[in-house]
Formats: C-alpha cells, sequence, structure tokens
C-alpha cells in the first residue's frame, strides 16, 4: 500500500512537471500563423522527504526514498 501511494505521489508530480499553461493572444487582423517552435527539455523528479503518520494512533510511518527517482523528456511546441 506504501509503494502503491509513493507511485501515485510520483506520477501526479511528473504530471505537474508536463503540465502547461497557456495564455491569450491579442486579437489584431494579422492572418498568418506563426511557425510553432519545438523545444526538448529533459527533468529529473527525486522524492527526498515524506513525512506520514499513522491516522489510528498518530504515530510516525517512516519511509525510505533512496531509490526513488525519475527522468524523462518533454517535446514542446509554442
Amino acid at each position: 500500500m506504501k509503494v502503491l501511494r509513493l507511485n501515485g505521489v510520483i506520477i501526479f508530480a511528473l504530471m505537474m512537471l508536463q503540465g502547461c499553461g497557456g495564455g491569450g493572444g491579442d486579437s489584431g487582423d494579422d492572418n498568418t500563423t506563426p511557425i510553432p517552435e519545438t523545444a526538448e527539455k529533459t527533468f529529473t523528479v527525486k522524492l527526498i522527504n515524506i513525512d506520514a503518520t499513522q491516522v489510528s494512533n498518530g504515530e510516525a510511518i517512516e519511509l525510505e526514498t533512496d531509490m526513488i527517482s525519475s527522468t524523462g523528456t518533454v517535446m514542446v511546441s509554442q
């Protein structure tokens, strides 16, 4: 169960890194479409610390996070 929860945290962190916000453009009369620029970004995510306690008694749960990391590449076209 702990590993599943930890995997969920890592997947959530990766999804947050891949998210990209966009802004609105001006409403000018220019009908030309700009050529999209593509950039390749490489990232590494490493989990350093997790603070967890048992709900039933409030005792701390020790989790070892030494081997939890992930890398990836994202292609962004803008």
